[in-house]
């Protein structure tokens, strides 16, 4: 039975390991999606106010510019707060079709604007990488929460999040120590404490190879020990 759940535990940390990195390597990079997004599009999100003492126009002013330009469109997203050098967002979704009794895909979905006077600075359609680079980090977004493929790929993530953790129990079972043959029960549970504490020891000085297996199998426990204590904790970290 060991050997059989080392098998699965093995090859499913090998499948999921592809798409836990994308999810990695895309999250490092999300942690500054709006300074890295303000570097790509200087043109729609940063602006120079005129001077010190002009203030930026009400919000829902610049909101019925904008309806002026998209008629066939409504702004369902609106901020509120404004900062200074940065331009005003507004998100768009498209109008109910009558005939369709859905919505009506847009060209562009979000529209930057200058606060101070209302102009346009430009648009895009969030995500849309056939755009062009100016669309790069939104496009990374998706493929960090559902590797671009929609719902589809959000329950795809969702079941490497549900094989992450069942894998993290069968990691945690495997650190305790394997019962000792040719010995009675009694003897190995009296035993288990003596040799269970050398399952987690990490040896420091040993061979990258050793140091880098025990840092492994110590993981493993800790995490598999945080999903027995809260599952949904555990989910969350994921």
């Amino acid at each position: 039975m060991r050997r059989f759940i080392s098998l699965i535990h093995r090859y499913v940390g090998l499948i999921m390991a592809i798409f836990l990195l994308i999810a990695e390597l895309t999250g490092a990079i999300l942690a500054w999606y709006h300074e890295l997004d303000a570097v790509l599009n200087p043109r729609l999100m940063q602006i120079q106010a005129p001077s010190s003492d002009v203030q930026p126009l009400n919000p829902f002013v610049l909101q019925e510019r904008v309806k002026v330009h998209y008629p066939d469109a409504w702004v369902n997203y609106i901020s509120l707060n404004h900062h200074p050098g940065k331009s005003a967002l507004f998100f768009l979704e498209g109008a109910i079709d009558p005939v369709t009794d859905e919505s009506i895909d847009l060209p562009n979905d979000e529209v930057f604007l200058n606060p101070y006077t209302g102009e346009i600075l430009g648009e895009r359609k969030w995500a849309a990488i056939t755009q062009g680079w100016h669309n790069l980090l939104p496009f990374i977004y998706t493929l960090h929460h559902s590797l671009a493929l929609g719902d589809l790929g959000i329950l795809f993530m969702g079941i490497i999040a549900v094989l992450w953790t069942v894998d993290c129990f069968i990691g945690a079972c495997l650190t305790f120590p394997a019962s000792q043959r040719n010995q009675s029960l009694l003897n190995n549970v009296l035993s288990f404490g003596k040799r269970w504490w050398k399952a987690w020891k990490i040896r420091w000085s040993a061979s990258p190879y050793k140091l880098n297996f025990d840092l492994h199998r110590a993981g493993d426990c800790g995490y598999g020990l945080c999903c027995l204590y809260s599952p949904g904790a555990a989910l969350r970290l994921i």
